[in-house]
């Protein structure tokens, strides 16, 4: 059986010879959030300078367990480069570059500091308890089924003459143009994953009754930046009648609950820990700690 290195080559040799020179096609390593390397395959159409890549690692495992062969998983990421060859025809870099073109573009998203070190030292960022706010264009519209996003270097900056402060502000501005946050009921979303189960719930008379909502974003997409807006925090800490807990979910959502009294902190980070390691993905990965949000003081920090 081949090794990862063996295997890319060889998908990669396949799809060029599927190609047959209508776009070039190319090995790409992009790092990742948290410090994850992922290997795909970029192909880039001869009259434009963007294209799709399609990530290797899923498919190599899928090899490795036998579930598909070499020439199956080559037919299929060719068939995905053919697919999403038109979704980028519109990305121009010469428009990247320009600030008027997209500046309306720009996010925020939270990553984990400590995981993310080496690669905050390029990135224009600031710190958010054990977070870090980092940016990105959306270069393709969120109501895509395929998103696609650019992260911010410092070298952008340079090229637009711009500040961080400018940047963090414009993307509260574009997170809150966009729309309003999310906030479900845990219930709700939990019936609403499993349309079939709702009737015998209702019919039951049983309530779930778990206390605990969803906070994201309005394309539920880097989503756990909610936590950023003041504005947001404060009607959650209205709507839940006082202080509330904030549990890292992922860098797409958070969950919260109310506080209650005695509640043991340790417990839920000890909680949050366990599903981060077996349930979370590496790259979505947010953080172990718990946060708590005071109304009094209008403030959040870690908790535990």
């Amino acid at each position: 059986m081949m090794n990862f290195e063996e295997f890319s080559e060889a998908v990669l040799k396949e799809i060029k010879e599927k190609a047959e020179g209508k776009f070039d096609v190319s090995m790409t390593i992009n790092m990742k959030n948290n410090g994850i390397k992922c290997t795909g395959i970029s192909a880039i159409a001869r009259e434009s300078s963007n294209g799709p890549c399609i990530y290797l690692d899923g498919y190599y495992q899928e090899y490795k367990n036998r579930s598909m062969e070499l020439h199956s998983i080559a037919d299929q990421i060719y068939r995905q480069i053919i697919e999403h060859q038109n979704d980028f025809h519109d990305i121009k870099i010469m428009d990247f570059l320009n600030w008027k073109n997209i500046k309306g573009s720009i996010y925020a998203k939270l990553i984990n500091a400590e995981q993310n070190r080496e690669q905050l030292d390029v990135l224009p960022h600031r710190m958010f308890l054990d977070l870090a706010v980092v940016y990105y264009a959306a270069v393709s519209g969120f109501e895509s089924q395929c998103i696609s996003t650019i992260l911010i270097h410092n070298r952008h900056l340079s090229i637009w003459k711009q500040s961080e402060e400018e940047l963090y502000q414009l993307s509260v501005i574009n997170m809150r143009s966009e729309g309003n946050p999310v906030f479900d009921n845990m219930e709700t979303i939990l019936k609403g994953a499993v349309p079939e189960t709702a009737s015998i719930w209702d019919s039951s008379g049983f309530s779930l009754n778990l206390g605990a909502y969803i906070l994201t974003n309005h394309h539920k997409h880097f989503g756990a930046s909610e936590i950023l807006d003041k504005n947001v925090l404060k009607k959650v800490s209205d709507m839940m009648k006082g202080d509330f807990i904030i549990l890292p979910s992922s860098v797409h959502e958070v969950i919260i609950l109310p506080s209650k009294y005695g509640v043991e902190f340790g417990g839920l980070a000890d909680m949050v820990k366990e599903i981060n390691a077996t349930e979370v993905s590496a790259e979505d990965y947010l953080s172990d700690h718990v946060y708590i949000y005071s109304k009094s003081e209008e403030t959040l920090k870690i908790a535990a």
